[in-house]
């Protein structure tokens, strides 16, 4: 019988400490991603018109706002909707840079119903391969990061969130 209690009680500590391993590593991961986003990723990636956006073309020249979005997410849908609204509070030092993770042909489509191809700054990069989303740590959809103009992330924004909300965050 105490055979049995003791390898009762070393089955339980092992379970134990195997969560308390596993709550550990995801911790240190979480702190990892938030390192990693602290600074904006260097980045090379074509926009749908062609040319090529990188880190280097963005830090030391604007704050620039990361949008990551689905083009069937009805939030996303709405932000884009309403860039058009706020485009002159924002456009002398801002880059606005959507990234979508679907078929091109998707987004397209979603760039053209909203216009975003007629606002000044603002660039559409397709991530098909989710590697800029893991750079950046995204999750899900809409992710929105803004870093000032030395490239320093300054505010995180999961999920739903207005221009207001955005501008606040600006120079």
């Amino acid at each position: 019988m105490k055979a049995r209690q003791i390898i009762t009680l070393l089955l339980l500590l092992s379970i134990i400490g195997l969560l308390s391993w596993q709550i550990s590593e995801k911790a240190g991961q979480k702190a990892q991603r938030a390192k990693e986003r602290a600074q904006l990723p260097d980045f090379t990636l074509s926009t749908l018109g062609g040319e090529n956006l990188n880190t280097n073309s963005i830090v030391g020249k604007d704050q620039s706002i990361f949008i990551f979005f689905d083009p069937d997410c009805s939030i996303c849908a709405y932000e884009a909707e309403n860039a058009h609204r706020y485009v002159e509070e924002y456009a002398k030092n801002t880059s606005v840079v959507w990234v979508g993770a679907e078929r091109r042909d998707k987004v397209e489509k979603f760039v053209t119903k909203y216009r975003l191809d007629t606002l000044a700054k603002h660039f559409v990069l397709i991530d098909s391969s989710g590697q800029l989303a893991k750079k950046f740590g995204v999750r899900g959809v809409p992710e929105i990061l803004i870093y000032n103009h030395k490239g320093d992330l300054v505010k995180q924004f999961h999920g739903e969130t207005t221009w207001e909300g955005m501008l606040k965050y600006l120079d």
